[in-house]
């Protein structure tokens, strides 16, 4: 049986995992908070939930450049030039060359 993906495609199946990797690290986050309000040792846990949700920024970082990369094509040359700017930026930062650091 074929997945059924709707209007986006692809691209709704992508957002989509990113939605759960940001549904699930938010769980862990709970768990962690509940865990240590009652005490408990969650060092077993270690850095999942930052991870998760380093992942899921990517995804929706690569998500966002991609739907945005039709309407910049179709502007002016110093618009596509600022496009390209900002879309490398974006995705060093999400992927960790910003600065950003999943695993502290």
């Amino acid at each position: 049986m074929a997945t059924k993906t709707g209007k986006t495609g692809n691209v709704g199946f992508f957002a989509f995992v990113a939605v759960i990797f940001v549904a699930v690290a938010y769980l862990f986050r709970g768990m962690q908070a509940a865990f240590n309000e009652w005490g408990w040792n969650t060092s077993w846990m270690g850095n999942v939930p930052g991870v998760l949700t380093w992942i899921a920024e990517i995804i929706m970082t690569l998500i966002i450049v991609y739907c945005s990369y039709d309407f910049a094509m179709r502007q002016s040359k110093p618009w596509r030039v600022i496009w390209w700017i900002l879309a490398i930026i974006a995705i060093c930062a999400v992927v960790g060359i910003g600065g950003f650091n999943a695993f502290r």
